[in-house]
């Protein structure tokens, strides 16, 4: 979460994004640690660590 809060605002500086397409990559994520709720309605998960 720390990186993402960190990350969206560092590209908004550096001119990679504009705050309205930052504002709505924000709206997109989601956060959980019940992997039930993670993976609701995907055809297809990923692990990355």
């Amino acid at each position: 979460r720390a990186f993402t809060e960190q990350y969206l605002p560092g590209r908004v500086r550096k001119g990679r994004l504009t705050q309205e397409q930052a504002e709505a990559a924000a709206a997109n994520i989601t956060y959980t640690t019940d992997m039930e709720e993670a993976a609701r309605g995907a055809d297809f998960v990923i692990e990355a660590v």
